[in-house]
């Protein structure tokens, strides 16, 4: 029926533990993150409460970005793993598709997802939402990211926003399927702390961080498992390649709405 139902949750009973550094509290896990400011780069041990954090997937199965699927089989495997790690220990995952409706409205994890959409609804998103596509232009200082760029559709032949079929689903994960969906979910959950995995940073991704920049939430991306989308054509004149851009993003995002880790610290 879909890809990856296989994928279970793991019961309390039988979870799973995992590397929590110095920290006694088993809802707590110490990670290592990287923040930058006007004073330099910082690499700081920090607490999260696993109570509080949710995990967001975001991997299309198609893109026109060239480095797409290049992307998506380096990333997939640790992105499985991860995944799989937190869901044993109960912190929810969460996975966007913008057609989900169409082609999975009638999943379990639609069902439960478009819930905490709606227990997550405040009138400080909607009021965002109103406004969004204004600050599309205005992601990222030197990138002109409008998402539609002549002769390459925003939706058809070369994007595909299904569900990625290498990207694993659990009978608990939650779906949904826009950018303030998104955030509605993590306040729904109960999130404080949402760490990102997926693709791509300047662009979808950089969406969501706006919204939840609205709600006060604690933003955390996996840097070597998230990756900008980047096309010499249109954006030779701002970054000079591909691993720039990358750089350009994390930076960005690092100094202006939250801070970043390496997949390696969460295993």
């Amino acid at each position: 029926l879909f890809h990856a139902f296989t994928t279970s949750q793991s019961s309390a009973n039988n979870q799973k533990k995992i590397n929590t550094d110095s920290s006694s509290d088993p809802n707590q896990m110490i990670i290592k993150t990287r923040k930058i400011n006007s004073s330099g780069t910082f690499y700081i041990k920090r607490s999260i409460n696993l109570s509080e954090t949710v995990i967001y997937v975001d991997m299309w199965r198609s893109h026109w970005c060239t480095y797409y699927n290049d992307r998506e089989f380096y990333f997939t495997p640790r992105i499985n793993e991860i995944l799989q790690m937190f869901r044993q220990i109960s912190v929810p995952v969460v996975q966007i598709s913008m057609s989900v409706d169409a082609f999975n409205g009638n999943t379990i994890q639609r069902k439960e997802g478009k819930k905490v959409v709606e227990k997550g609804a405040l009138d400080v998103l909607e009021r965002y939402n109103a406004q969004a596509m204004r600050y599309h232009k205005d992601y990222i200082p030197g990138f002109v990211d409008t998402c539609v760029y002549k002769d390459q559709e925003r939706f058809g032949k070369y994007r595909d926003n299904r569900f990625s079929k290498v990207i694993a689903v659990a009978e608990d994960d939650y779906f949904v399927q826009n950018f303030k969906e998104s955030a509605e979910s993590f306040v729904g959950l109960g999130a404080k702390h949402v760490i990102v995995l997926g693709q791509h940073t300047n662009m979808c991704l950089m969406a969501v961080f706006l919204y939840c920049r609205e709600v006060n939430l604690d933003l955390i991306i996996v840097r070597d498992l998230v990756d900008a989308c980047w096309l010499f054509e249109y954006q030779k004149n701002h970054v000079r390649n591909h691993s720039a851009g990358n750089v350009a993003v994390n930076d960005y995002f690092d100094s202006n709405f939250g801070s970043s880790v390496i997949s390696y610290d969460l295993i």
